[in-house]
């Protein structure tokens, strides 16, 4: 038969393990919260703004859905072209919007606006910028909006399909039928019911063949089936 204190000091010992693994896992617990749980969320960048109903997001800052809520950003703000997010912790969330830069200025019914590669309306004014300017007439637009008309996304998608090879000063929509882009030294003139895709293939393999002959032309004319270029 075993002694009395030597239960006892068995079964204290047991007590105090049971107590100690209880505590050790609260601690674990409190921890993990503490580090893990979104308690603060900051928009960084300068003018951006992103309302967040804190309500529908995950409060657990390791398994947050970035990619989710990014898809949903970018749906809401297209003048935004893309948003990360950081992880700080413990426990903050941090939105870092970036802003589409711009890539043209529209002038049309006597008013200015600055353009992303998208046909998003940045701003007002030109903000002294030397971009290209597309001269098109487009129906009443506000600051935000992501413009449609095929024009100027024509017009746009020029602009950036031909940056490694021509800088544009101004694109304009003329005789109601045709784009004539402009360069200090050349003239392209593109037509509305073409693919775009097939428009830039057929110029860039234009100007490859012009580069090695080492001179440009003064006009390319693409509205007809086959380029009509003019020296």
């Amino acid at each position: 038969m075993r002694p009395v204190g030597a239960v006892r000091r068995k079964f204290g010992t047991f007590i105090f393990g049971v107590l100690g693994t209880a505590l050790l896992g609260i601690g674990i617990y409190r921890l993990t919260n503490w580090v893990f749980t979104i308690r603060s969320i900051e928009v960084i960048g300068e003018n951006a703004l992103v309302s967040i109903d804190e309500k529908r997001i995950s409060k657990n800052l390791l398994f947050f859905p970035s990619d989710v809520f990014r898809q949903q950003i970018l749906s809401n703000n297209p003048w935004f072209s893309d948003v990360r997010f950081e992880k700080k912790f413990p426990g903050t969330l941090r939105i870092i919007p970036v802003k589409r830069n711009p890539i043209a200025i529209l002038e049309s019914q006597d008013r200015t606006v600055l353009l992303g590669d998208n046909g998003v309306v940045l701003s007002d004014g030109d903000n002294g910028n030397t971009l290209p300017r597309l001269f098109v007439p487009v129906a009443p637009f506000r600051v935000g909006q992501q413009l449609a008309d095929q024009r100027v996304l024509q017009s746009l998608s020029l602009i950036t399909g031909l940056s490694g090879d021509l800088v544009f000063t101004r694109i304009t929509y003329e005789e109601g039928k045709y784009l004539r882009a402009k360069t200090d030294k050349l003239d392209i003139i593109i037509v509305q019911d073409k693919p775009m895709s097939e428009t830039l293939t057929t110029l860039q393999m234009l100007l490859s063949g012009f580069r090695i002959k080492g001179t440009l032309p003064a006009v390319v004319d693409l509205r007809f089936d086959k380029p009509i270029v003019t020296f």
